[in-house]
């Protein structure tokens, strides 16, 4: 009997585990392991992290939906040993398997940028995208009594795919909570060192995306590298090297690491 140990019950692990269950004999012992019960939607913390969807819409329990055939254990990866065919968990005893796949998803990434860990928050999982709305609604309810423009000030910094979705339903979002705090014109501005968003599609798609974010009162400033970013500022510089500062309360970093999903047969 073949033991298949699957770390990873993000979108690649789940699928492995479907197919798998499908296709291995019947006396094959299938293992999904996760340090969560909840699948999370990860294209979907956008929309969380904006505030136009709930945690509980774009997540749920993994045991609901794997065969019956695939067995879930909840534990936390901590090392490998793959010339012994072994996994150690900090919360599990080891496990031995015969093929092991493992899915363990993405991390964040700021790539060492000055201030970033400390002032920034980033888009990560449920939590992180939870929190990003929680800062944006606290900060926008705030000015009424701090009259400080920075409150209605959000700035996302990259213009990859995550940005993009994310300054998308940041348009519906900062409308809503205008009317509902009564305060004065909440700025977004998308901060991207690209000359211009969404490079990997053609420029006339490129260009509507622009004009559709500007016309809902997004700024994008392109060929922007950020510097650093500091309590209450993003700093950046232009083409021309002259450094700039946006001051906001709300910085959120959008892009992210995707680590590869690797199968050691």
């Amino acid at each position: 009997m073949a033991h298949i140990l699957i770390l990873g019950a993000g979108y690649g692990g789940l699928k492995a585990a479907r197919d798998l269950a499908k296709t291995t004999p019947a006396d094959t012992q299938i293992d999904l392991v996760d340090k969560n019960v909840l699948h999370v939607e990860k294209t979907a913390l956008h929309m969380v992290a904006a505030g136009t969807a709930k945690p509980e819409s774009v997540s749920f329990d993994v045991r609901d939906v794997i065969p019956s055939n695939v067995n879930f254990i909840q534990a936390t990866v901590s090392k490998f040993d793959l010339e012994n065919k072994k996994v150690s968990f900090s919360d599990h005893d080891d496990i031995e398997y015969d093929y092991v796949i493992v899915a363990l998803g993405f991390r964040s990434e700021d790539f060492g940028l000055e201030g970033a860990d400390e002032h920034a928050l980033i888009l990560q999982d449920l939590d992180t995208a939870t929190e990003i709305y929680k800062t944006i609604n606290k900060n926008v309810a705030n000015y009424k009594t701090s009259q400080d423009p920075k409150d209605l000030s959000i700035a996302v910094c990259g213009a990859g795919f995550t940005g993009i979705e994310v300054l998308g339903e940041l348009v519906d979002t900062v409308k809503i909570l205008k009317a509902k705090y009564g305060v004065p014109e909440i700025k977004v501005t998308c901060l991207e060192m690209a000359t211009r968003i969404l490079p990997m599609f053609d420029e006339e798609l490129s260009n509507y995306a622009v004009s559709y974010l500007e016309k809902n009162g997004i700024k994008l400033l392109t060929g922007a590298k950020i510097a650093k970013i500091e309590d209450g500022a993003v700093v950046y510089k232009d083409a021309e090297d002259a450094e700039h500062k946006v001051e906001v309360s709300t910085m959120m970093q959008s892009e992210q690491e995707i680590s590869l999903i690797s199968v050691p047969w």
